[in-house]
């Protein structure tokens, strides 16, 4: 990828990357992708749809509008098919990329061995004191703009106990599936 590889070493000081980050649109690119740069490998981060949603509903109170996948007047009947959709594209994707999965509430709940796994599969430096050095530069980053829960935990199954029986029942009838594909318990 010419252009990607410019950006790189003009960041890198001139020397080429070994690695780059891109985080792809819901509208998963990856055949684009495949064809420019083969030997590409994929990390998908995936989060409990529910949560997704709760956490975007609080967002959109916090911010004052609607976003995400949410309109005003979607049912939520709506909402949910909207996130069936993206995440059943995205089980999709996974099947034929077969790609290094981590999940939200892994790296959330316990950073380190879930970045170690990481790190180790992609032939990076998992050092104890590099690892921690990441996990304390992610804490130190976020200034509390983007908290939609109490504390980043807080944000795990929240839709346990935040979300109706009858929009978990929604997300078990459109999205079960996928919820047991990335497991998930379906309720």
């Amino acid at each position: 990828m010419p252009m990607i590889d410019e950006i790189y070493r003009s960041i890198n000081g001139g020397s080429p990357a070994k690695y780059f980050a891109e985080k792809l649109s819901r509208n998963f690119e990856v055949e684009r992708i495949g064809s420019l740069a083969p030997d590409t490998r994929y990390l998908f981060l995936t989060r409990d749809p529910r949560d997704v949603l709760l956490s975007a509903r609080a967002f959109d109170e916090k911010r004052g509008f609607r976003g995400f996948q949410e309109a005003d007047g979607d049912s939520d009947e709506t909402v949910v098919a909207k996130y069936a959709s993206v995440f059943g594209r995205l089980a999709a994707v996974s099947d034929s990329l077969h790609p290094y999965r981590i999940r939200y509430e892994d790296l959330i709940a316990d950073p380190a061995p879930t970045l170690t796994a990481l790190f180790a599969s992609i032939g990076v430096s998992c050092e104890e004191r590099m690892v921690q050095s990441c996990v304390q530069a992610a804490r130190s980053a976020e200034n509390g703009a983007h908290m939609t829960s109490a504390s980043p935990t807080a944000s795990i199954a929240r839709w346990r106990t935040e979300m109706s029986p009858a929009l978990i029942e929604l997300f078990d009838q459109h999205i079960g599936d996928v919820l047991s594909r990335f497991d998930y318990p379906r309720s």
